[in-house]
């Protein structure tokens, strides 16, 4: 239930970072265009590193499915969907400290301008506290050849000591 709903809201707030949300009708200050500015930067900057590595990833993971070992096949796919969660949750995070320069004012019209503008009590993700939101997976860059793939702390226990051997 968790996963489904950081997947739904990644999903909804990954699509506010492709252009769906025009933070500039909501008559920004200077200082909030700057702070904007400085951490849509940030988030350009991991998306940027991350993305390559997931379509490296995944090339490799098309070019060995086939007949590959089934460990390293399970470490590929297991780093591909670690790196994009931790995507979807910069790009959550990112959501929310832009939401908290906002001022109340603002905010309503952000409101307005979500794709889902339902109310939190008709969406399953809105009932999740805000911390929930900050539990971020930590991205995994190292090769499939390298060292041991670093298991997620949200991994269940069986999967961490199969990872640790």
């Amino acid at each position: 239930m968790v996963l489904r709903t950081v997947l739904v809201a990644g999903s909804l707030f990954s699509m506010a970072h492709a252009g769906e949300i025009n933070w500039q009708i909501l008559n920004l200050t200077p200082q909030q265009s700057t702070q904007m500015q400085t951490l849509e930067d940030g988030w350009h900057k991991v998306h940027q590193n991350l993305s390559a590595q997931i379509q490296r990833d995944m090339a490799e993971l098309k070019t060995i499915l086939p007949t590959g070992d089934s460990q390293k096949i399970r470490e590929l796919q297991t780093r591909i969907m670690t790196n994009k969660t931790y995507l979807m949750n910069e790009s959550m995070d990112t959501f929310l400290k832009k939401r908290e320069m906002l001022s109340p004012e603002q905010r309503s019209q952000l409101q307005k301008m979500l794709p889902c503008a339902n109310p939190p009590s008709a969406s399953p993700a809105a009932a999740q506290p805000e911390a929930q939101a900050n539990t971020t997976a930590r991205p995994v860059s190292q090769p499939a050849a390298a060292a041991p793939l670093v298991t997620p702390p949200s991994a269940p226990i069986a999967e961490q000591k199969q990872t640790s051997e």
